[in-house]
């Protein structure tokens, strides 16, 4: 009896650690070809490794400050939440800064400001929607994450 019991449970062990290995090839995958799922007007988009989306096919609403040169590698719309991460040879404090006067400029309120060697964490809102801008340092390249919430009804 015992040995049927070591049998079953490694042939559980066995199912459970090639699944696990088709997952991580599986995420291999997505991650070097990159995928595009769109339902309704919902979607989510990410660039295959060593590329990047084109920045007018990402959905950042008019209002929200997206800077010049930047490499959008991921965005998506769901559930009322917009989100793209981008990357940017520019240098931290100048993407805060800028991220502050250009926001303010098209409308929206500070709400909090973080800025560290190599950091950022900054807030805004506007109209019941509110954006988070986050900068972090990766070497030669700033990688900015863009997350705008916006309640029902709420219009960009």
């Amino acid at each position: 009896m015992k040995g049927c019991a070591f049998l079953v449970a490694g042939l559980a062990i066995l199912a459970v650690a090639t699944g696990c290995r088709r997952g991580n090839d599986a995420v291999r995958k997505i991650a070097q070809e990159g995928y595009q799922l769109r339902s309704g007007g919902e979607f989510e988009m990410l660039a295959p490794q060593g590329k990047y989306l084109d920045l007018a096919d990402c959905g950042a609403a008019s209002d929200i400050y997206v800077p010049d040169g930047v490499k959008p590698r991921f965005a998506a719309r769901k559930q009322g939440m917009f989100s793209m991460s981008l990357e940017s040879e520019e240098s931290c404090n100048s993407l805060a800064d800028k991220y502050v006067e250009k926001m303010k400029k098209l409308g929206w309120t500070e709400q909090g400001r973080s800025v560290l060697e190599g950091t950022a964490a900054l807030a805004f809102a506007k109209g019941g929607r509110t954006v988070q801008v986050s900068i972090a340092s990766d070497g030669a390249r700033r990688l900015i994450m863009l997350r705008e919430q916006s309640p029902a009804g709420a219009k960009p």
